[in-house]
């Protein structure tokens, strides 16, 4: 919702008399359930700035509510399912609606497709999926913007702003730790997408607990993966069996993975050599330790 001149926004009306956006919205709307004192401050405040709601937006709000959009751009259904469900349940516990917004993170028009999306839709405030909670030039437009966002799971958690993560760094030690005391020294992974702040970590901790515990970084044990069940450019379960010399090793490796345990499985003893002693061990992350698949 913006001023008609345009000069004036929404956001520097709540901003100056230090409540919400939603505050704000209801005070022009003459909703009810808002402080008399609170509701003086806010009209004495878009008096001053001389703050004029535009009709149509604010039509908008008071026929359908207020909106949250979820940005994403992920190859994972399951992921988006879950991640959506969250969102929802506490739109609607604050009488937000959630509106789905697909993105490219490598479109050269993603922050133009954001911007009519913040101006057509009238929302509040961003919630940024991975890799958009990465996207720094997107992310630097929205605060020039003064558009309110949240990012999850991102690389860069030293920057400022809200967001939501787990420490996949720890959790992945921790997995790694559990393994080399059960014995197990040739561990392998499949990393998560590069530009994914849960794959970024979780292969630190896993680099972690390696080099702590003494045990070499085999390259051959290390495959990057897309959190998807295919793996690109040669990756896959029977990349576990290569070795320099091109013979299957005495041992399989025990590998530390991420979902779709029963598909991964056989594929890779359908994959795995003939003379191979056994089958991998494998071992996965719950999707309720991290909010990545």
């Amino acid at each position: 919702m913006q001023g008609g001149s345009g000069s004036v926004t929404i956001h520097e009306v709540a901003e100056k008399a230090g409540v919400s956006i939603k505050t704000v919205s209801r005070v022009i709307n003459h909703e009810a359930n808002v402080r008399a004192d609170t509701k003086q401050r806010v009209l004495a405040v878009i008096a001053e700035l001389n703050y004029r709601p535009n009709p149509s937006a604010r039509h908008l709000a008071g026929t359908h509510g207020y909106n949250i959009a979820l940005l994403y751009d992920n190859p994972s259904p399951s992921y988006l399912i879950d991640l959506q469900r969250g969102a929802l349940e506490s739109c609607q516990a604050e009488g937000f609606h959630l509106i789905l917004q697909p993105c490219g993170y490598l479109s050269r028009t993603l922050e133009s497709e954001i911007r009519n999306l913040v101006d057509e839709s009238r929302v509040p405030g961003l919630i940024l999926s991975p890799p958009l909670s990465d996207a720094a030039g997107l992310i630097e437009k929205l605060e020039e913007w003064g558009v309110l966002h949240a990012r999850i799971a991102p690389i860069d958690i030293a920057r400022p702003g809200p967001y939501v993560a787990v420490d996949d760094r720890g959790a992945a030690f921790e997995l790694i730790r559990h393994l080399i005391e059960l014995g197990h020294r040739r561990i392998a992974i499949i990393k998560g997408h590069p530009d994914h702040g849960a794959g970024h970590w979780r292969y630190e901790g896993y680099l972690t607990a390696m080099r702590q515990y003494g045990l070499p970084i085999d390259d051959n044990l290390i495959v990057q993966g897309y959190f998807s069940f295919e793996i690109r450019a040669g990756g896959g379960p029977e990349a576990f069996w290569r070795c320099p010399t091109g013979r299957p090793p005495s041992s399989p490796p025990m590998t530390i993975w991420r979902r779709r345990c029963c598909m991964w499985r056989m594929n890779c003893r359908s994959t795995c050599p003939a003379n191979s002693p056994s089958p991998a061990s494998t071992i996965r992350r719950s999707r309720s330790m991290s909010g990545r698949p």
